[in-house]
């Protein structure tokens, strides 16, 4: 599970597993490509963590062939600052961060353009 949210509902999914005498061990991994990778080398046998088109672009661009089996919480994107209060506040010509994978680098466009950003 990556950090966070994903890492914090797969120790309660750990937590109820045990008591149906499941062994899960959680590994939390700091981004977002080595879960996948692990998965694909063998090393872990599940992760929970991700959309089907992250999934997807992850086996184009790696040759890999992992298949959702179930599905899993997806975190909502969200506007965050430090020093702007509201998307009103935000200055024209503002520099904004978005993630750099496609797939969430189009749901952050698909954001700001709700917001009225873009």
């Amino acid at each position: 599970a990556t950090s966070g949210p994903h890492a914090q509902v797969a120790e309660a999914v750990a937590k109820e597993a045990k008591k149906q005498g499941i062994d899960l061990k959680v590994v939390e991994f700091s981004d977002y490509v080595t879960p996948d990778k692990a998965l694909a080398d063998g090393d872990i046998q599940l992760n929970a963590y991700q959309h089907v088109p992250f999934m997807e672009n992850f086996n184009k661009q790696n040759g890999s062939n992992l298949v959702a089996i179930g599905k899993t919480l997806l975190v909502r994107m969200g506007l965050y600052s430090n020093s702007v209060h509201s998307v009103q506040d935000v200055p024209e010509g503002a520099t904004v961060s978005i993630p750099n994978d496609p797939t969430n680098g189009g749901r952050a466009l698909v954001l700001l353009a709700k917001a009225g950003l873009i």
